[in-house]
């Protein structure tokens, strides 16, 4: 191809296509790499041999694949694009035959991984998916050409004088004169001599390129109005008479389509009759009574007048004139301004609904603050009493209701650059729906007010039964905006959503009066989270525009799920934020099970059985209704509890049903008397609408609210609730789990065969089996002390492979060995060669979710450990017993045969102190914690629970062979003996070198044959003699049991400080048998 004029052209065209396929925001090296994959793709594509059968089928197949996942937008896609291609007009007149087919062969082998490149990068593809149907719908038609199209000359040639005249109707006139009718007699003559036919009459066409028209609207595709037939025609006789381009419609839908024979204006339709309107009587002096403006004012001072001539009934205004008439000038007070008790009332309910600066209250909006103003008062009562009245009973309630509708304004619709989150949002309704029995409550009394007004007596209209009225509801309202001010925060969208929902839970224990509120506001709020999650298992889909979500799709180092996380410079703030969430018990809740779900659906996808959990859980009702139903089902002890039911609230703003039925019936029999049934219809009809609606509104399910969920809670017991919301949302939470458990551990069990996975593991790395890796690490011992260069990772490998091949011929080939350390590979000491290799073991993406990286690490500290202490096994049983040629075996020791027992003896108590950790490791530790594992194993129903159950299995056993932090002083000590046994294993050497005359290094003096036999006896006497007294000098004995006496002193004083000062009682066994066999 490389030979090719053409390869240019290749390859610059190759690089527009693999940049239009991924885009252009990929980095360069990336690209390059994408590029180069699809000139590998060129080079080995076969186009010629394409089979056009084979490739139907794989789109086909790709198609299903996109369907089963759930994905079904991406799989109309591909049907749509695979039939644009395939129906394209360039194939028409290519040289190649089926050559589409090659195109879309192609466009198949540059696809790596379809479905899963779609699960990875979702957003991505969406993006991609929604640029592709846009740039389809913004192109022209594929098998247009350019040129506009030319109108149709057959279509000019109409005569429109006839045309027109023949849809006329003729009108007989009883005066008609001759010349009128020989004029319409010559016209009638000359039309009936042009047009032959009465087809031809309107139509420029003849009979049988009629008949063609026809032929082709048969075969014209359905859906299609008009037809404008080809311009060819046959040749006729040209026509000198004067024509107009008509356009020409010909319906194959079946329906005719008419001009409007109506020019007239629509006339306005009928409105229904109004309700007649109240009409009270103009009065001057009521509008500057009833406006009072200028009460506001400081400059002026505005005095009511009292009910009675008593003086006691203006006490307001004779209390400061008795105080400054009788201070002696000493206090000057200001007369305050009064006003009666009525407008007091009225201001103080108008503040509840749109706060302002008026007579008795000023706003500050930037602190949300109300104040009640200190010279104001009303007849009866000091304006000192009078505003410690307000500020005690009124101003509370007035500011939480003001900060609280500014909060739900904020949260519902933010201005100013803010944000908000659905959270949020379901709490401001939440709040708005709790303030609503508040609002009808002043609207009941601003109710009493004017009826008062009217000339209705009322005793109980004042500012004291005003007070008493509205308690409830303004300590309600004051415990409103306590939990409002402490739970919403400004912060990024998922700490305010978490730190909401968390600071709810918080209020709802059982030592709050005000537990139901609350705990209803939470159930509404929590509906979001339930949203999202419940939308997660149903389209397998994470759809978190705001970012509100406690868990997030991440694609660094593949991490896939996990928690949302804050930048690195984020503020103090935040950060304490989501410290103090992380204590929190339902946020760990939360956490756990978002986490959860995202894992277990990963996994799904990954083995493809995602598709068969979405499609099973369509049918599953809605998460949040499932938390609620869950909940009072966590109250059953109680017997009036219920479940709660949405039902309908009225306003006393708005007209009762009675009013609305009376009022229709009214209607009805004044229109009853007009005696037309077409215009009692017209003047009913809308009295009927109004009725359907009315009764489809009631067949309708009313939407559950807070107040509904506050009600039923009500109803339950007038006693606190017990703390279940954690209970029952975890009871619905783990039904989603466990539903999609059931795929994945019966995938894990039988598929996966995770069980065996573990056995292998612990067959070979904790050497459960040591007899399967006895020649293996044999060999690698002798290696190493050989001097051989065996750090060869495929040597260790195959080495490896031969013998679990035998044993285990499906796993062999996934485990490996590697070389992690140069420089400690050329140690001669084995137990410092032996921290330069490590196992690395080649497992699927659903088997390291169980068996992680990190995990890994462990499992290679306890198989290096074994096999140090395999090593010093195989190191001391393989120093044979020094036997001195013509020495008696039971004869008195000399001086050298004392000291040849001193090192038998040292090898023996090493033995024994390695038998005895052996022992302690492959009994008490891996073979008992590895037994308990496996009973546990099947026990297992999530894939978190295995996870978890794995890890604390590693964890324990790292624990129980010494290898964590915490016991650092015990693994010092440890290779402090394992470098005394290297230094007696050369002193050992040694000595066999200077006793043992048949050594290999040893002079044969018995070749020499100058020599006589007792010459020879008596010269190998002396020399044995010279040999034995330079060892005695130059033995190293005494240091090396001084060494091993204080390291086991140091090691049975560090077990006895861990099993009786640090509490470690699993190392009690070990700490006996080295305790009780250390030397004096």
């Amino acid at each position: 191809m490389a030979e090719d004029p053409r390869y240019p052209c290749v390859l610059r065209n190759l690089e527009k296509l693999v940049k239009c396929l991924v885009g252009k925001d990929l980095p360069n090296v990336k690209l390059n790499s994408l590029f180069q994959y699809a000139v590998h793709k060129v080079r080995n594509h076969r186009c010629l041999s394409t089979n056009s059968h084979q490739v139907s089928r794989s789109i086909e197949n790709l198609v299903d694949r996109f369907h089963f996942e759930g994905l079904m937008q991406q799989a109309k896609a591909v049907r749509f694009l695979g039939s644009v291609i395939m129906n394209h007009g360039v194939w028409k007149d290519h040289y190649e035959v089926d050559i589409q087919y090659s195109i879309l062969d192609f466009l198949l082998h540059m696809a790596y991984e379809p479905i899963q490149m779609h699960r990875r990068n979702r957003i991505l593809m969406e993006e991609r998916l929604v640029a592709i149907r846009d740039a389809i719908q913004s192109a022209p038609a594929f098998n247009t050409s350019g040129d506009p199209a030319k109108p149709n000359p057959v279509e000019f040639e109409i005569n429109w004088g006839a045309y027109l005249r023949e849809d006329l109707i003729p009108i007989e006139r009883y005066d008609s004169d001759s010349t009128l009718s020989d004029w319409s007699e010559e016209a009638s003559s000359e039309e009936s001599s042009y047009y032959e036919t009465e087809q031809d009459a309107v139509t420029s066409l003849d009979q049988k390129e009629m008949a063609m028209v026809y032929e082709n609207c048969r075969a014209y595709p359905m859906g299609t109005n008009t037809y404008v037939p080809s311009p060819q025609r046959t040749a006729r006789k040209k026509k000198t008479t004067f024509t107009i381009i008509q356009p020409e419609c010909i319906s194959f839908s079946g329906t005719q389509s008419r001009h409007n024979w109506c020019t007239l204006p629509k006339l306005k339709a009928l409105e229904p009759p109004r309700p007649p309107i109240d009409v009270s009587n103009y009065s001057v002096d009521h509008l500057a009574k009833t406006i009072h403006s200028h009460w506001w004012r400081d400059d002026i001072n505005v005095h009511t007048l009292t009910p009675t001539k008593n003086p006691c009934a203006n006490f307001a205004i004779a209390h400061v004139q008795h105080m400054n008439r009788y201070s002696r000038s000493l206090i000057k007070q200001s007369l305050p301004k009064t006003v009666n008790e009525m407008c007091l009332l009225r201001e103080i309910i108008f503040m509840f609904f749109e706060p302002v600066d008026c007579c008795f209250f000023e706003v500050r909006p930037e602190k949300l603050e109300i104040i009640v103003r200190s010279n104001v008062s009303i007849c009866s009562v000091s304006h000192g009493t009078l505003k410690s009245t307000l500020d005690e009973e009124v101003q509370p309630a007035l500011q939480a209701m003001y900060r609280l509708r500014q909060l739900v304004k904020d949260l519902l619709r933010p201005t100013g650059g803010k944000t908000t989150t659905g959270t949020l949002e379901c709490f401001a309704g939440g709040l708005r729906d709790l303030m609503q029995p508040i609002v009808q409550q002043l609207l009941v009394f601003e109710r009493r007010l004017l009826d008062r007004a009217s000339g209705k007596k009322d005793s109980g209209v004042t500012l004291i039964g005003f007070v008493l009225h509205m308690r409830e509801q303004f300590k309600q309202l004051q415990d409103l905006q306590l939990v409002a001010s402490d739970a919403v925060v400004d912060a990024p969208p998922h700490l305010r959503s978490a730190y909401l929902l968390t600071k709810l839970y918080r209020h709802t224990r059982i030592h709050v009066t005000y537990q139901k509120m609350v705990t209803a506001l939470l159930l509404m709020t929590l509906r979001r989270f339930c949203e999202i999650s419940d939308n997660w298992w149903r389209h397998a889909e994470l759809n978190d525009s705001r970012l509100e979500f406690i868990v997030e799709y991440s694609s660094t180092d593949g991490q896939g799920i996990c928690e949302r996380r804050l930048p690195e410079d984020a503020p103090p703030e935040h950060k304490a934020i989501l410290a103090e969430l992380q204590d929190c018990d339902f946020y760990k809740l939360l956490i756990t099970y978002a986490m959860e779900s995202g894992e277990t659906q990963e996994l799904l996808a990954i083995i493809n059985l995602l598709g068969d959990l979405v499609n099973s859980t369509q049918q599953l009702r809605p998460l949040h209704d499932d938390l609620i139903r869950q909940y009072f089902d966590e109250l059953k002890i109680f017997t009036g509890c219920a479940q709660p039911k949405g039902r309908r609230r009225e306003s006393v703003l708005n007209p009762t049903p009675q009013k609305f039925s009376q009022f229709f019936e009214r209607t009805l029999l004044a229109t009853a008397q007009i005696g037309d049934r077409r215009l009692i219809g017209m003047l009913n009809q809308h009295i009927r609408c109004d009725r359907a609606c009315a009764i489809k509104m009631e067949q309708e399910p009313v939407p559950l609210q807070v107040l509904d969920i506050l009600e039923a809670l009500e109803k339950c017991t007038q006693l606190q609730l017990p703390q279940v919301m954690p209970r029952a949302l975890s009871k619905v939470l783990r039904q989603r789990c466990d539903r999609a458990s059931k795929y994945m551990m019966h995938w894990y069990r039988e598929e996966l065969l995770i069980a065996d996975h573990v056995h292998f593991l612990r067959n070979v790395l904790m050497f459960q089996a040591d007899y399967i890796m006895y020649p293996f690490y044999t060999s690698l011992f002798r290696q190493i002390e050989s001097g051989q260069n065996w750090a060869s990772s495929s040597d260790l490998t195959t080495e490896l492979y031969d013998i679990l091949d035998r044993h285990y011929p499906n796993m062999a080939c996934e485990l490996y060995v590697e070389v992690v350390s140069r420089s400690r590979a050329h140690s001669l000491k084995v137990y410092e060669a032996l921290n330069a290799i490590a196992m690395a073991y080649m497992m699927s993406t659903a088997l390291e979710r169980i068996i992680t990286a990190k995990q890994m690490l462990s499992y290679n500290k306890i198989w290096r450990l074994m096999l140090k202490v395999k090593w010093a096994i195989w190191k001391l049983e393989s120093m044979h017993f020094i036997k001195r040629k013509g020495s008696e075996v039971y004869g008195p020791l000399d001086l050298v045969g004392l000291t040849v027992r001193r090192l038998e003896i040292l090898r023996f108590w090493l033995i024994s102190m390695i038998s005895s950790l052996h022992t302690h490791l492959c009994t008490h530790v891996l073979q008992a914690i590895g037994a308990h594992f496996e009973e546990q194993l099947p026990k297992v129903s999530t894939i978190r629970e295995l996870a978890k159950l794995h890890e604390e299995y590693l964890n324990s056993i790292c624990k129980h062979c010494l290898l964590t932090e915490e016991f650092d002083g015990f693994h010092t000590a440890l290779e402090q003996i394992f470098h005394l046994i290297f230094v007696l294993d050369m002193e050992w050497n040694s000595c066999c070198n200077y006793l043992n005359v048949s050594h290999a290094l040893s002079l044969d003096i018995s070749s020499d044959n100058t020599l006589s036999l007792d010459e020879a006896d008596s010269y190998y006497h002396t020399e044995e003699a010279n040999k034995a007294m330079e060892y005695l000098a130059l033995n190293q004995v005494g240091e090396i049991e001084g060494t091993y006496i204080r390291c086991h002193q140091m090691m049975a004083g560090i077990l006895t400080n861990l099993v009786y000062k640090h509490d470690q009682k699993f190392l009690n066994s070990l700490e006996v048998a080295i305790s009780s066999s250390l030397p004096c």
